[in-house]
């Protein structure tokens, strides 16, 4: 039976435009399974939001033991030449529980991004039990190539030399190294069974389930290039999840089998989007078999937009509908499946606010995965309970806080407008702006030729 798997908080450390920052899913304080966990994230714009929509690209990068890319050397904090990034999750293994804590720090070095240390520490939820290392890695050439609870263990040469490789493989190919193929096949074979299960289980069972929602996703939407379908399939044609890209400009031969699971992408989503947009469907128009560049069979597909009968390439539609379109399918599964997590940068962006509020409100109320998302838009304060919310400060020391001083009756969204214009919170959250000086701003622009 797959173990269930949450997010209970991630923390910050010279990342971005953050010093220090830490946000916490409710599920951290029930310490449950059995219900949604939706976050928002709110703030003035570069204040530190997508920060943590990045942080979870960063955690996928390195689960995935895919090669991290040089681009990482421009998230670490101005100045500092290490970042760092930890993760506590919640698995419910049947009927015991447990904390894992994840921890990346990479920096930049002669101005190449680096990975100088991770690890993973564990305790059992109980009174009284403290949380310990299992395994960690430091990349310095005088440590240890992989620390243990039990390294002796590891047995024979031929497990210390293929775990050297491994490091050194990791080096070069810029991977992490607890979560690389080759690593965890050493640790099955010499019995090293936590370590072994605790680093699967995140690469496989939680990876899995992760999905990322970037505005770079949002970029390609609204420049009609490609839509990008974020989805997670059971029980059809395929079993699994990912983003499928198509192409707006006209029709494109896609493979045999990624045309048929599209097909049922499409049937799952339209489900919820005839109710959602009363009369739209979108449909996967196929205009018949045909062998593609690689020489197999194919399908020419184009996407079209159905309202009540009316047909329309699908490029026609608003930004919202397309944004929404693309998101849904990963919106149905945070709402069935209590493994998903779904990391969405401006979820607001293009869809209308009192339909967004009653997607989020039938999700935190009704679902059973988690959602993070930031947002700008306030309607979403009106519908969130409190321990939903998290805002950002103008203080890069302490990025991320709670609003404090509510009461049962308070409107969140009052709440916060105020905090805005008057303050009284334990962070400044907005950096003040004033109406004459930046009225001035424009004429005195204005002036230049």
């Amino acid at each position: 039976m797959e173990p269930i798997i949450r997010v209970l908080d991630v923390t910050l450390q010279n990342f971005k435009n953050v010093r220090y920052g830490k946000v916490t899913f409710p599920s951290s304080k029930s310490m449950s399974v059995d219900n949604s966990d939706v976050l928002g994230v709110y703030g003035q714009n570069g204040s530190g939001k997508t920060a943590i929509v990045e942080a979870f690209g960063v955690l996928k990068t390195f689960l995935q033991a895919d090669k991290f890319p040089n681009e990482f050397k421009h998230l670490i904090y101005s100045g500092e030449q290490t970042a760092s990034l930890q993760f506590s999750f919640l698995v419910q293994k049947e009927t015991e529980q447990f904390i894992l804590e994840y921890t990346i720090d990479f920096g930049n070095l002669k101005d190449k991004a680096v990975l100088k240390n991770e690890s993973l520490r564990y305790k059992k939820v109980a009174k009284g039990v403290r949380i310990k290392e299992l395994i960690s890695y430091s990349a310095s050439e005088n440590s240890d190539f992989l620390n243990v609870r039990n390294p002796e263990k590891i047995k024979g040469f031929d497990s210390i030399v293929d775990l050297k490789v491994s490091k050194s493989l990791a080096q070069k190919e810029k991977t992490s190294y607890l979560f690389r193929k080759d690593t965890l096949e050493i640790l099955e074979r010499n019995e090293l069974q936590d370590e072994y299960y605790y680093l699967s289980t995140l690469k496989f069972s939680f990876c899995r389930n992760l999905h990322i929602v970037t505005n770079e996703s949002s970029g390609l939407i609204y420049a009609n290039i490609i839509l990008p379908i974020a989805f997670q399939m059971e029980n059809s044609s395929f079993d699994g999840g990912g983003t499928v890209p198509f192409e707006f400009d006209g029709s494109r031969v896609i493979p045999k089998n990624v045309y048929e699971m599209a097909v049922d992408i499409f049937e799952q989503i339209n489900i919820v989007l005839t109710k959602v947009i009363p009369g739209l469907t979108v449909e996967l128009n196929d205009l018949g078999r045909e062998t593609d560049v690689n020489g197999k069979e194919g399908v020419r597909v184009e996407i079209l937009s159905n309202r009540n009968g009316i047909k329309l390439p699908f490029w026609c539609e608003s930004d919202g509908i397309k944004k929404l379109f693309s998101i849904l399918s990963t919106l149905i599964t945070m709402f069935n499946k209590s493994n998903s997590c779904i990391i969405i940068d401006e979820l607001d962006a293009g869809i209308f606010e009192f339909l967004l509020g009653e997607i989020i409100e039938i999700l935190e109320i009704h679902g059973k995965g988690q959602l993070l998302f930031t947002s700008h838009n306030l309607r979403l304060l009106e519908v969130l309970s409190k321990e939903c919310l998290f805002f950002t400060t103008t203080n890069p020391d302490n990025r991320y806080i709670k609003l404090s001083g509510l009461t049962k009756t308070n409107n969140l969204r009052d709440v916060y407008i105020r905090a805005i214009q008057l303050g009284g919170q334990v962070e400044e959250i907005y950096h003040e702006t004033d109406s004459f000086y930046l009225r001035q701003a424009f004429r005195k622009a204005g002036e230049i030729r």
